[in-house]
């Protein structure tokens, strides 16, 4: 049953205003997504800046977190990272400019569905190479529950020779947050 709005639209009446007026909706919606997502993530970070900001420690010099973790300077410098590979296609190289620390992104988008596998032989380099000769790495994503907490497990598969289940036990064990996706 259509109501009058759309039996009017549908018999020709108000064809042009409701064309008109999809229209705008439509472009009105755009730039309102792009804003509010902005004005989310930012809330998000906020909150992972003030309770999800320490590095957590899956092995000697390897660490795991969320984009709080990345964005504490106090902790990175305490902790003596040198290498911080980011595992979003969002989130900022947040002290890039300071030259403090040597900076990889992983360009992988937040869904279930990404193919995360893909990425895992460069992560694994760029974390290997972070631990040569003493370096500390810290992998961290948004939240720090599946994209950093998935390539923090491949390395630990490929570059330790762990099992899968190990691998997600010993994470579970720093971050118990840990959630991968099956990407």
């Amino acid at each position: 049953m259509l109501s009058t709005h759309e039996e009017r639209v549908e018999e020709g009446a108000l064809a042009d205003d409701s064309e008109r007026a999809d229209v705008s909706r439509q472009n009105a919606k755009k730039p309102m997504k792009g804003a509010f997502r902005k004005f989310w993530q930012g809330m998000l970070t906020q909150k992972y800046l003030q309770h999800d900001n320490q590095p957590a420690q899956v092995l000697p010099g390897l660490f795991v977190g969320s984009v709080g973790a990345g964005a504490n300077l106090d902790a990175l410098c305490a902790l003596s990272i040198t290498h911080i590979l980011v595992a979003s296609e969002t989130v900022a190289f947040t002290f890039e400019s300071h030259g403090r620390f040597e900076y990889y992104r992983v360009s992988i988008r937040d869904v279930s569905s990404a193919r995360i596998s893909y990425f895992f032989e460069e992560s694994n380099a760029f974390i290997t190479g972070g631990l040569k000769d003493g370096g500390k790495v810290l992998v961290h994503c948004f939240a720090g529950q599946s994209r950093s907490v998935t390539l923090v497990m491949a390395y630990l598969i490929a570059g330790r020779h762990m099992s899968f289940e190990a691998a997600l036990e010993l994470v579970r064990q720093v971050r118990p947050q840990a959630r991968p996706n099956h990407g």
